[in-house]
């Protein structure tokens, strides 16, 4: 099915980002909804990360044209 027939995804809303935060911390308990430590700390884990892969994965960071 071609991306044009498929509908479209719901706007992602900070109701819906509540939402299954919420259920899954329902269904799984608090743990895996919150982290530990200094957020910036782990800001910079993901953007480190993030960045290991796009230089693995070069093409990753161009779009075909």
């Amino acid at each position: 099915m071609s991306r044009r027939q498929r509908p479209a995804k719901p706007a992602l809303t900070r109701e819906g980002i509540i939402a299954a935060a919420v259920g899954v911390m329902q269904a799984e308990g608090l743990s895996p909804v919150t982290a530990a430590g200094d957020w910036r700390e782990r800001l910079i884990q993901v953007l480190w990360s993030y960045t290991r892969i796009l230089f693995d994965q070069p093409g990753l960071s161009t779009r075909p044209c």
